[in-house]
């Protein structure tokens, strides 16, 4: 009997979620991002720097966050080792909130998730490498530059007055609320792009990807393949 109360706790104890953690992190200004790895981050520019994450203690665990220069890191933290048991990891989960002034460039790395709410700055630059996920909810630049390189994905609103766009391989830039007066695309694979101009537009598409330019702007088409572009009203089909 009282074996069996002692499993009935322990099971119901397995039961119970473990309640969520919150940990903050001492960091110094910065103007610039990296994101290497499977983390969720959240960024809001308009205040002073600040940083925390919360979740499970062992994805927290697992969460570096330096500042380098103007530059914030977050890295795997590589003094965890213990692993957990089979299958427990793939079900932790935590997530990073990140406050700054002002914000000029994004990176992410791998498999992350980062949303921005706003940046605003003379020359913005974006970039995504892997299969993760960036999004701007709105940029105001002069120029920006958005590139992303694997099967990711990435989303932008707002407006700039010159800018480029590159997708190398068959990821995806969803920026139809973003509006860029001269504008150059480059897509060169399978990849997407969509997009908005209002003066100007020069595309090139190598291979067989799909590019979309809204709006008006006078577009100059330079593809090559088998890929569809449409810009400017007309639609050319290879």
């Amino acid at each position: 009997m009282i074996a069996r109360a002692v499993m009935a706790v322990a099971a119901l104890s397995l039961a119970i979620p473990v309640a969520a953690e919150r940990r903050g992190y001492s960091v110094t200004g910065f103007t610039r991002i990296q994101v290497h790895g499977p983390f969720v981050v959240r960024l809001t520019t308009g205040s002073g720097s600040t940083a925390y994450a919360e979740g499970d203690h062992r994805a927290i665990n697992e969460i570096s966050v330096q500042v380098m220069g103007n530059t914030l890191r977050v890295r795997r933290n590589l003094s965890t080792n213990w692993g957990g048991y089979p299958g427990e990891r793939e079900t932790q989960s935590a997530i990073l909130y990140l406050t700054t002034h002002e914000l000029e460039q994004a990176t992410v790395i791998g498999t992350g998730d980062l949303e921005i709410d706003r940046m605003e700055g003379g020359r913005l630059l974006a970039s995504l490498g892997g299969n993760g996920r960036l999004a701007i909810g709105e940029i105001e630049a002069d120029h920006v530059a958005l590139a992303v390189t694997g099967a990711g994905v990435m989303e932008v609103g707002g407006h700039a007055e010159t800018g480029r766009v590159t997708v190398e391989g068959p990821g995806t830039v969803s920026a139809s609320g973003l509006v860029i007066e001269n504008l150059t695309v480059n897509l060169n694979g399978p990849g997407s792009i969509e997009v908005a101009a209002e003066r100007q537009a020069e595309v090139t598409s190598v291979g067989n990807g799909v590019v979309t330019v809204l709006g008006d702007a006078a577009c100059t088409d330079r593809s090559i393949g088998s890929g569809n572009v449409s810009c400017g009203g007309f639609l050319n089909r290879r």
